[in-house]
């Protein structure tokens, strides 16, 4: 991220900037291997927290703040004196790192439980099932995925342990995954945290679930 100001619009022109960079974490040396393929020389202030170095770059001590997308995000919703329109997230993506959720090992059943929670939200937005049509499709459809996902056909419910309906209750209650993305993150400025390869693969992206059989 860099100051709106500073009239950049790729990492690739920051040769000779400084940045501020949380110590000893990979977005840092995401970055330093970036800055090292491109030739691009830069001076680094290392901070010990995010807090910190965020600090650093508001004070102007630093031409770019280098972080993963959701720790600039936690910036810019109160957590510092960031105001998201003054800034803009630069397009290159230095690394991929998948995340999701974390259960305690040894409770395989809640493992399950999670695991399908959230595909189930995925392939619900691919499957166009919505916060406002999923009971009308949970009666049942032509198309045997949805009907598996929402209890019509299967025994899915049975196998985890939960009621037949109880994707129904999921996505009714929180939407399918491209609808809980927006709800986060949508009011942001274009180009700023945009979903990109987070988009579901039918749309051009990565986001995809194992079948529901």
């Amino acid at each position: 991220m860099v100051p709106a100001a500073l009239g950049v619009s790729s990492a690739r022109e920051l040769d000779g900037a400084v940045i501020c960079e949380v110590e000893n974490t990979f977005s840092a040396l995401d970055f330093a291997n970036f800055a090292l393929v491109n030739a691009i020389s830069f001076e680094q202030i290392t901070a010990q927290s995010l807090e910190e170095a965020a600090v650093s770059y508001n004070e102007g001590r630093c031409d770019g703040l280098v972080a993963t997308e959701f720790q600039l995000l936690s910036l810019i919703e109160g957590k510092s004196d960031i105001q998201v329109e003054e800034h803009v997230v630069l397009p290159e993506r230095f690394s991929l790192y998948p995340q999701g959720p974390i259960v305690s090992s040894g409770d395989e059943g809640w493992t399950d439980i999670v695991r399908s929670v959230v595909a189930a939200v995925i392939t619900a937005e691919e499957l166009g099932i919505t916060q406002s049509n999923v009971r009308d499709l949970a009666a049942g459809t032509n198309n045997p995925e949805i009907n598996r996902l929402l209890g019509a056909e299967g025994a899915l419910g049975e196998m985890l342990g939960l009621s037949a309906d109880w994707a129904v209750n999921v996505i009714e209650t929180v939407g399918n995954y491209g609808e809980i993305y927006e709800r986060n993150f949508g009011t942001l400025p274009p180009g700023f945290l945009d979903r990109g390869l987070n988009t579901i693969w039918t749309d051009g992206g990565l986001l995809y679930a194992v079948p529901f059989r």
